[in-house]
């Protein structure tokens, strides 16, 4: 007989993926630079 999947809520929090927040992307994308100027941005 097949086992049965855990359900998700018995998943270690680590383990589940989360959506990378805007504020992550910014850091990689500009450096870590607490002011990105607007003509960066436009740039990309």
């Amino acid at each position: 007989m097949p086992r049965a999947r855990k359900p998700a809520a018995d998943v270690h929090p680590a383990a589940r993926p989360e959506p990378m927040s805007t504020a992550f992307l910014l850091l990689a994308q500009y450096g870590g630079g607490a002011v990105i100027p607007i003509s960066l941005v436009c740039r990309d």
